[in-house]
C-alpha cells in the first residue's frame, strides 16, 4: 500500500538489500561447503602498524580469557593549567589466560572481539616477566 512505502512498512528496496548481506554473511559464516556444522574459530591478526598500543596495569582477570587493563595519562588542563591524572578501563582478550593482576602488559588495538573487547593483551612491559611463566595449559578438546 502507498502508506506502507510512505511510512517504511512492508518490504523496501533498502530492507531487501540488507536481507541478502545476512544471507550472504551466514554462507560465509557455515562454511563454503554450506555445511551447518563449521567449527567457530577465534582468529587473530597481526597487530597493525597504525593501530593503537597502550601500557597499562592489570586490574582485573576473572573472566575467561580476558583481562581487564588500566591505563594512566597525565595531561594539563587546559582552564586550570594543573596536570591531572586520568584512568581508563579496557577489556582485552588474554587468550591463554597468563596475564594475573598487577602485570604491567601492553594492549594493542584490535578488531572488535565482543561487545567490550577491543583489545588484544600482547606482552609484558618487562621481558624478564616473560620468562619467569610457566608454560600455557595444553588446550583440552
Amino acid at each position: 500500500s502507498a502508506a506502507g512505502v510512505l511510512f517504511g512498512h512492508g518490504r523496501t528496496p533498502r530492507a531487501s538489500g540488507l536481507v541478502k548481506t545476512l544471507a550472504a554473511s551466514a554462507r560465509a559464516w557455515t562454511g563454503a561447503n554450506g555445511g551447518a556444522g563449521a567449527a567457530k574459530s577465534f582468529h587473530t591478526t597481526p597487530p597493525c602498524e597504525a593501530g593503537l598500543r597502550l601500557r597499562g596495569t592489570v586490574v582485573s582477570d576473572k573472566a575467561q580469557k580476558s583481562v581487564v587493563v588500566a591505563v594512566e595519562r597525565i595531561y594539563k588542563h587546559p582552564v586550570v593549567k594543573k596536570y591531572v591524572k586520568d584512568r581508563s578501563k579496557f577489556m582485552a582478550h588474554d587468550e591463554l589466560d597468563q596475564f594475573k593482576v598487577g602485570d604491567e602488559i601492553w594492549i594493542e588495538e584490535h578488531r572488535p572481539i565482543s561487545r567490550r573487547k577491543r583489545f588484544m593483551a600482547t606482552d609484558y612491559v618487562d621481558p624478564s616477566k616473560q620468562a619467569q611463566q610457566p608454560p600455557p595449559k595444553p588446550a583440552v578438546i
